[in-house]
């Protein structure tokens, strides 16, 4: 209970000294706005409601509403497609699919037609070997159940040694061992780099993506919403985690590719989202700013939900590597925070109407196929 209570007070001073009013009205609009709408300091903090009326924030969409929706939408089963990263890796290649490859698995085989295609790895020593084989670059080992860029290990082949990022021996690192005794499964893969286009809204070596949000009705594929993914200094993922990574959002609009504003991490006040106006490594200005080839990752995006046609709604991550247009990863309950915080508004309506109208059509067809075989 205490510790609740400094959060509150903690988020309050934040917002305060921000925008030069006092910590205590600040307070009761947080405590009112959890009692009202049922959103705590750190929703408060991350959808900027305190420059926003109370009005507004019923806008917002929670959690759990939208997972209800989405498991409606997405079977049990048609979710492992996207929750099991093999079984995503498999798809994608069976259809032709551009997805980073799987050149090794550290741990248990889930599959063992995977023998065939990934090596297996079981130290330090079949890991070089394999790396050797790829040859020198920067590779990424993953773990099979992660999630927001958590458990990520960054490392290059370079003179033949296992370099990590700080340029020391790879085996002298903290955790890196451990993982051959883990039991943990993870992946080897290569740590692709943005397209040559994008240096200036992604200057480092972490790949940004743009997250689009697909629905199916009836065969035919419609973007509904995007967000772009901005990494920021040495950050292995793009993951925002609530401005906690330093990394950037950005709307963008879905029709051109431009980026009309972006939001992060207030630099002075912890906590605090704020609009960003340039990209705070390479300078660049964020709104007006173009994604090159466009088309070609939305095109990427919408041949993906047609090869994953169980998934009726998907959350793409999708990026533009120097291979060009390339599926990062399929989420079938993907998160609405990213794309509140990208469009500086609540997506509730939006959302729940269209998702809503697709669960009651599916709902409708299912009785009506259920009349037809009983007749």
């Amino acid at each position: 209970m205490f510790g609740k209570v400094v959060e509150y007070w903690q988020s309050a001073v934040s917002v305060a000294e921000g925008s030069r009013v006092r910590a205590v009205w600040v307070l009761v609009r947080m405590v009112l706005c959890r009692l009202i709408n049922g959103f705590g300091p750190k929703d408060y903090l991350l959808f900027s409601f305190h420059r926003k009326p109370f009005s507004h924030h019923v806008g917002y969409l929670k959690k759990d509403p939208l997972e209800a929706l989405q498991n409606q939408l997405n079977p049990v089963e048609a979710r492992q497609l996207a929750l099991n990263k093999f079984r995503f890796y498999q798809r994608c290649k069976d259809k032709m699919l551009s997805t980073p490859e799987i050149y090794g698995v550290v741990g248990e085989l889930p599959d063992e037609t995977l023998a065939e295609q990934v090596a297996r790895i079981r130290n330090e020593s079949d890991l070089l070997d394999v790396v050797r084989q790829q040859g020198s670059g920067a590779y990424l080992l993953k773990p099979v159940d992660g999630s927001h860029g958590f458990g990520i290990i960054r490392f290059k082949l370079e003179a033949g040694l296992l370099l990590a990022d700080n340029g020391e021996l790879l085996s002298g690192q903290s955790g890196f061992v451990e993982i051959f005794d883990s039991g943990e499964v993870f992946l080897l893969q290569r740590a692709l780099r943005p397209h040559a286009e994008l240096q200036g809204i992604m200057p480092g070596a972490c790949l940004g993506t743009v997250r689009l949000v697909t629905i199916q009705v009836r065969g035919q594929i419609d973007i509904v919403f995007g967000c772009l993914k901005i990494p920021v200094g040495n950050n292995i993922a793009d993951n925002f985690l609530a401005g906690k990574s330093g990394n950037l959002l950005a709307e963008i609009d879905l029709e051109t590719g431009r980026v009309s504003r972006a939001f992060g991490p207030d630099m002075q006040y912890p906590g605090v989202i704020c609009e960003r106006f340039q990209h705070p490594d390479s300078g660049i200005e964020l709104p007006g700013y173009q994604f090159p080839h466009w088309g070609e990752l939305v095109a990427a995006v919408k041949a993906g939900s047609s090869a994953f046609h169980e998934l009726k709604t998907i959350g793409w991550d999708a990026a533009l590597t120097e291979q060009g247009a390339c599926l990062i990863e399929a989420n079938s309950r993907y998160d609405c925070d990213l794309l509140q915080v990208a469009m500086d508004r609540g997506l509730k309506g939006d959302l729940t109407c269209l998702l809503g109208d697709m669960v009651s059509r599916r709902s409708a067809e299912s009785a009506l196929t259920a009349e037809k075989s009983a007749t």
